[in-house]
């Protein structure tokens, strides 16, 4: 089997461990759990290795707030609406490999209690982080070293996150061409940060 996508959509009543399951051919896992309201299980056991596509994987798995441990992201390319309306996560998600995610547009989108740093997390190929963080009541962390030197869409990236008020000063901009609705919403931006 090389494609799980939308395995458990809309399985609103799944919460099973996957431990034991073999997806060391799997390289798509789109929508594999979208919609499965009472997930959250660890996940970090099952090989990952040769998946491309995480898209909409977890959407709207409102539950779910699991570490990514270990995982292997090295493959991703497309982190889009990974964890979008995952109301209540709030893990570091430093530790994915991003180095080949070229889109992450609305990955975050909705995660209401989210407020963890990127840290290090190599976003140097990303081009699309258009609704990143959008809606992300608590997200107020400096951006540090997000590389976002390639990124051309950053529209409604901010939007929503109400409590942010962190300096901009050290994100690449250069490439952007949109920043329709940034910051809408962020009631506590001053521009200077803290």
């Amino acid at each position: 089997v090389t494609n799980v996508s939308k395995l458990f959509k809309d399985c609103t009543s799944f919460n099973k461990s996957l431990t034991g399951i073999d997806t060391k051919k799997v390289t798509t896992m789109e929508s594999m759990f979208q919609g499965c309201v009472l997930y959250n299980q660890y996940l970090a056991d099952i090989d990952t290795s040769k998946v491309t596509t995480m898209e909409s994987m977890f959407q709207g798995c409102v539950l779910y707030n699991q570490s990514f441990g270990s995982i292997d992201t090295s493959k991703v390319t497309t982190m889009k609406n990974m964890l979008k309306d995952c109301k209540v996560f709030n893990q570091n998600i430093e530790s994915l490999e991003a180095g080949s995610v070229t889109d992450m547009e609305g990955m975050l989108h909705g995660c209401e209690l989210y407020n963890q740093s990127f840290g290090s997390m190599d976003t140097s190929n990303v081009t699309n982080m258009s609704h990143l963080l959008k809606g992300c009541n608590k997200y107020n962390q400096s951006f540090g070293a997000l590389k976002t030197q390639n990124v051309k869409n950053m529209e409604s990236m901010l939007e929503g996150c109400s409590e942010f008020n962190q300096s901009l000063q050290s994100l690449d901009t250069g490439k952007v061409h949109s920043f329709k609705n940034f910051l809408k919403g962020c009631v506590e931006f001053n521009g200077r940060g803290g």
